[in-house]
């Protein structure tokens, strides 16, 4: 699928886990480089989102971000939907040819290839149709987020949003299909969060 063009939402302030967790250390490297390996290992050149901590991330040298296109979000501050918008106005702006974008969160250090080309595979069933994920942990109406795909008709929508809360007002308002990726959809928020993934990743390595 090769017009699908692949988005990481990095540019948030971290202010909960206390230091910028996308440089924080999982499995020997930065979080967020793991992201970037998966994109990559999938065959695609990914867009990244950066704003509170640019100048940190660009300029760390355990990161490799050569091949990522890089989209500043000025408007960091007012959530993941100014990061959302930011880099669908990257996407539009640079003529890339895209079908739709899949959403992915620097945050998300147990996201593999495997389960990107498996989203991929179910994409290229219904192009036209949102595909989400589903989160391990939550119940009731929002437990589907990111890792998700919008087809291209969703950009003026996404370029629309307002608050921290991102796309899944959006989601939960349209048809979209939700796939189960277990441990990959798990987010780090806090420090204990990332302790915990580092023991789940022990138990299942």
């Amino acid at each position: 699928m090769k017009d699908l063009q692949i988005l990481i939402l990095a540019a948030g302030a971290a202010t909960r886990f206390g230091s910028p967790k996308q440089l924080a250390s999982f499995r020997g490297l930065p979080m967020l480089q793991h992201v970037i390996d998966a994109v990559l290992e999938a065959g695609y050149k990914p867009w990244l989102a950066l704003g509170a901590h640019r100048d940190l991330i660009e300029t760390h040298d355990r990161l490799t971000l050569s091949a990522c296109r890089i989209v500043p979000v000025a408007l960091w501050e007012q959530g993941m939907s100014a990061s959302l918008a930011a880099g669908i106005t990257g996407i539009v702006s640079s003529a890339a040819h895209s079908s739709g974008v899949l959403v992915l969160l620097g945050d998300q250090p147990m996201v593999t290839c495997q389960d990107l080309l498996r989203m991929v595979s179910v994409i290229e069933g219904d192009r036209e149709q949102i595909v989400a994920t589903r989160y391990p942990h939550a119940s009731g109406p929002d437990t589907a987020g990111v890792p998700v795909y919008f087809p291209k008709r969703y950009f003026a929508d996404l370029t629309r949003l307002k608050g921290a809360r991102g796309a899944q007002d959006l989601i939960r308002s349209q048809a979209h299909q939700v796939l189960d990726l277990g441990g990959a959809t798990e987010d780090v928020d806090y420090p204990e969060d990332l302790m915990r993934l580092a023991a789940l990743n022990k138990e299942t390595g």
